[in-house]
């Protein structure tokens, strides 16, 4: 496994390859930015499984007219 010069890794990361310069979090350890961005998704996922869940039912509604 190789960690280039300069890459940092945030606590607990899991570090199952060979990084490049930048800097990761998540398990496994992703680009940091994009481990930020699926956080925040994640805490909403019960409210988009909701609104999925109604459109499905809106959308059923519409086909059997």
């Amino acid at each position: 496994m190789r960690i280039s010069d300069g890459t940092m890794v945030g606590a607990q990361s899991g570090v199952v390859g060979d990084l490049t310069k930048g800097v990761y979090s998540g398990s496994p350890a992703i680009a940091h930015r994009d481990w930020l961005k699926a956080s925040v998704l994640f805490a909403r996922l019960p409210e988009l499984n909701k609104k999925v869940k109604e459109l499905e039912e809106k959308l059923n509604r519409l086909e059997r007219r």
